[in-house]
């Protein structure tokens, strides 16, 4: 378009100058995207791995907290409604399907650069098969509540007389998650002692056993009462390993507060 302009060729201009200064801009964009994205605002499969562990561990303590018997309108304790049970189901489901998004991180974080060295597979690896054994013992638990059965007095009177031993063992639960879901988000050491879930569980075993020593002073016992209360404490204490295992991993990580003087070592 210009007379005077000589740049590749002017009005006869030259293919394989042209060709070959395109080439150097493309893979001088790409490098300096690839430098960019590396290292000056990456988007790091690792941290995503480890912000969606804690935003999945909330989720779950937010799942466990609530009690698996429903109060029905007349006050009265009965299981889960088969649209409840929908519910759960569909809820278990997006859990699962977020796991699964954390296996394929996994899978690309060993493959990014990083200054601290190689990047702890396996730690990573054992955190999703523990959370992963916290999901099978959710979703068995409300499997085995769901089974369809009239409840009877007996029961009503074991669920009801629990019902303080059942919430003080999901708040722990609740705190044990929220401790490693924060440690996990910040990278912080956790605290030194953790709330003792398997106490708890043993008040309530204890409990469930008062009740039904109550019920056989009065009568025959029916057997079938007193499972629903029992499983809900079997996978509790299933939960509660796992959950064990969790922080011994997270420690391994990020350590715990004795390890350290103040929050200038932090």
């Amino acid at each position: 378009m210009i007379d005077d302009d000589d740049d590749e060729g002017g009005l006869r201009p030259i293919i394989t100058l042209i060709a070959l200064h395109r080439i150097v801009s493309v893979t001088a964009g790409c490098l300096w995207g690839a430098l960019i994205n590396t290292y000056i605002w990456p988007m790091k499969a690792r941290v995503e791995l480890r912000v969606g562990l804690s935003r999945l561990w909330l989720k779950l303590a937010w799942r466990l907290r609530q009690d698996p018997f429903v109060i029905t309108a007349a006050g009265m304790y009965s299981k889960p409604s088969l649209k409840s049970a929908e519910f759960i189901l569909d809820e278990s489901l997006e859990l699962q399907e977020s796991l699964g998004t954390l296996k394929s991180l996994l899978a690309q974080s060993p493959n990014e650069p990083r200054l601290r060295g190689r990047f702890p597979v396996e730690d990573y690896s054992r955190l999703i098969e523990y959370t992963q054994d916290i999901l099978d013992s959710t979703y068995a638990l409300n499997s085995a509540l769901q089974k369809a059965r009239t409840i009877d007095q007996q029961e009503m009177d074991l669920v009801s007389k629990t019902l303080q031993q059942r919430h003080e063992l999901a708040d722990l639960i609740f705190l044990y998650l929220y401790l490693l879901a924060s440690s996990m988000r910040l990278c912080l050491p956790l605290p030194h002692r953790f709330p003792r879930i398997s106490n708890a569980r043993d008040r309530l075993l204890a409990k469930i056993s008062k009740v039904r020593n109550e019920h056989e002073a009065d009568g025959p016992v029916e057997q079938a009462a007193y499972s629903s209360s029992l499983i809900y404490s079997l996978m509790a204490g299933q939960i509660s390993k796992s959950l064990d295992g969790i922080a011994d991993v997270v420690t391994s990580l990020f350590g715990k507060v004795d390890n350290f003087k103040g929050m200038d070592d932090i």
